[in-house]
């Protein structure tokens, strides 16, 4: 234990520093866990959010001396990585939608999307925004499928 007073009082300092950095690394440790949640679930929105409400506070941690200025630079370029592949994998190409729509009206023996939309009216068949209540829970579609 001290004596001395100006001992005593960086004893004090020291103790409300020590609580002040954990709480800042706690809260720097809360944001980057959300981002990673919203890369692991696929959650581009939520993952872009969380990624740029966390950025300032790591770069906060890192000006204050909590965190060393590297290793929060390295997070933060691993961390946009992530959050830039996701939103990269949930796009689908022109192309791809393309060659899907032709797979789909070739199954049902028509040459556009206007005669498919004719042959399913005639049908019978309807959309997911018009339920008719006919379809069976589990059953297949039109196409056998």
């Amino acid at each position: 234990m001290a004596n001395i007073a100006s001992a005593e009082k960086r004893i004090r300092q020291t103790e409300k520093r020590t609580a002040r950095n954990k709480a800042r690394k706690s809260r720097v440790h809360s944001f980057v866990r959300k981002i990673e949640e919203a890369v692991a679930s696929g959650d581009k929105e939520a993952a872009l959010a969380a990624f740029r409400a966390a950025q300032p506070e790591l770069q906060r941690a890192a000006g204050k001396g909590v965190l060393k200025a590297n290793m929060v630079s390295r997070k933060i370029s691993r961390l946009s990585a992530r959050v830039k592949a996701i939103a990269a994998a949930n796009v689908v190409s022109e192309v791809t939608v393309r060659s899907q729509v032709h797979a789909i009206l070739a199954k049902l023996g028509v040459s556009s999307q206007l005669e498919a939309v004719a042959l399913a009216r005639r049908a019978g068949w309807s959309g997911p925004s018009e339920p008719t209540g006919r379809e069976a829970p589990g059953a297949r579609g039109p196409c056998g499928d």
